[in-house]
């Protein structure tokens, strides 16, 4: 199962050339994520948490 794997990652909305771009998030501190750098992701558990408190 996917939820095994600590991959996980958030993601926000910034403009880029005047469109709405989902950005990936590191959990915690907002900082962009990186689909290919380990550091930046997380368990599920965490990026279920962050999503919950922002909204």
């Amino acid at each position: 199962m996917l939820e095994e794997y600590d991959q996980w990652i958030c993601w926000r909305v910034k403009d880029r050339d005047g469109k709405p771009t989902k950005m990936p998030v590191i959990l915690g501190s907002g900082e962009f994520a990186s689909s290919t750098d380990p550091t930046t992701w997380a368990s599920i558990e965490t990026a279920l948490e962050y999503a919950d408190s922002r909204g």
